[in-house]
């Protein structure tokens, strides 16, 4: 499992990966294994999700989760959890981004307002 591999992959097919299972041999092709092996030693990593962020049709980026529990590994409906989740979060970067723009407006429009009365 090469992690920049994947991430690219979900985020050209904009569809998320399950990774049930994780264990040292699932690094084993990887051209980063050594450090691969050390973060899944390190933080106890059994299973891990790859979500696409999606607003519309642009992907903003992906959101992985990992579990450390064994007797919990990720199933298909975690990952429609977390692709509810990542919606969630998308649309709240989205209210931010118009929030934004909405207030940079109301400036400008009370900027020109007040030059035209005064």
């Amino acid at each position: 499992m090469d992690l920049f591999r994947r991430v690219y992959h979900v985020i050209k097919t904009d569809n998320s990966e399950l990774y049930p299972t994780i264990d040292d041999s699932i690094v084993e092709t990887s051209k980063h294994k050594d450090d691969y092996l050390q973060f899944i030693r390190a933080f106890g990593v059994k299973s891990a999700m790859i979500v696409p962020l999606k607003l519309r049709k642009n992907i903003l980026g992906v959101i992985g989760f990992i579990s450390t529990k064994t007797e919990y590994p990720y199933s298909f409906s975690d990952i429609v959890f977390a692709e509810d989740i990542a919606g969630r979060a998308v649309s709240a970067i989205g209210n931010a981004k118009l929030f934004s723009e909405t207030s940079l407006l109301n400036q400008k429009l009370n900027s020109e307002t007040q030059e035209q009365y005064n």
